[in-house]
C-alpha cells in the first residue's frame, strides 16, 4: 500500500510541475508575440509618417503644369507605404483637375491673395506587409491634410 501511494504522488507531482511548465511556455511565447506586434506597428506607423514626409518632398517638386502628381509608393523591409493624394485647391491649373477634391463634393479653399496656389492635399496613406505570412497581415492607414 505504501508503494502504491508513492507512485501516485510522484505521478501527481510530475503532472502539476509539466503543467505549470506549459503554463510558462505559453505566457513565454505570447510575450515574444505581442513584443513582435507592438514593434511592427511602430515600424508601420513610422514609415507612414515617413511617406507623408517624401510625398509632400516630391508635392514641392513637382511640375504641375507638365504633370499630375497623384501618389506615390514606397517600400522599406517587408513594408510597402502607398500614399494617394487628393488636392483642394481650385486654382490648380493642370492634369490634376479630375483629382481635385473640390470636384467630389468638398468645398475648395479659397486663396486670401489672388493667383497664389496654396496646393493643398489630402494624404491617404495605407502601410501593409509584403509578406503575408510572417506573423499575420499588417496593415495601418492615416489621413493627414499637408500644405506644402
Amino acid at each position: 500500500m505504501k508503494n502504491g501511494f508513492s507512485l501516485i504522488m510522484a505521478i501527481m507531482f510530475i503532472l502539476i510541475v509539466s503543467t505549470l511548465g506549459l503554463m510558462a511556455l505559453r505566457f513565454s511565447t505570447l510575450t515574444v508575440k505581442q513584443n513582435t506586434n507592438s514593434y511592427l506597428k511602430t515600424q508601420a506607423e513610422l514609415l507612414a509618417i515617413s511617406a507623408a514626409e517624401i510625398a509632400l518632398l516630391e508635392m514641392q517638386k513637382t511640375n504641375y503644369t507638365k504633370k499630375c502628381l497623384d501618389g506615390i509608393d514606397i517600400e522599406y523591409g517587408i513594408l510597402k507605404a502607398t500614399v494617394k493624394i487628393s488636392y483642394f485647391d481650385q486654382d490648380l491649373k493642370s492634369l490634376c483637375t479630375e483629382k481635385k477634391m473640390m470636384d467630389q463634393g468638398v468645398e475648395p479653399l479659397t486663396s486670401k491673395k489672388p493667383g497664389t496656389n496654396d496646393n493643398v492635399a489630402m494624404f491617404d496613406i495605407v502601410v501593409e506587409s509584403k509578406d503575408k505570412n510572417l506573423t499575420g497581415p499588417i496593415r495601418f492607414h492615416k489621413q493627414t491634410v499637408q500644405r506644402p
